[in-house]
């Protein structure tokens, strides 16, 4: 992996839900991790949906290998948010995590 290519600093955001005080609870991200990172669109997509049109777009995103990166996650880049669809160890060597996230709104 060439280090020049993870130019892009990624946020890793962990959910978190806290109690409202009526039976219910609240939702919030925190920040879990950062990393430097390579990143490419992959596909973008556009839906015509309750007489709005929506953009999406799917992204890979490259980051050396660790261990605390979980799908339940989301990364905050550029000030967009990314839901993570998958994680791959490229050929199982622990040197690279390849992780292709869904463009969402916050």
């Amino acid at each position: 992996m060439l280090a020049g290519r993870l130019r892009h600093r990624i946020n890793f955001q962990q959910e978190s839900l806290a109690a409202d005080g009526q039976g219910g609870a609240t939702r919030s991200w925190s920040s879990r991790a950062f990393a430097y990172a390579s990143m490419k669109p992959l596909r973008a997509e556009e839906r015509f949906y309750n007489e709005q049109l929506n953009h999406t777009g799917t992204h890979e995103f490259v980051i050396r290998y660790r261990t605390d990166i979980a799908e339940t996650d989301r990364i905050k880049f550029d000030g967009k948010f990314y839901q993570i669809t998958g994680i791959i160890n490229p050929n199982e060597r622990d040197r690279q995590l390849v992780i292709t996230a869904k463009e969402i709104k916050a």
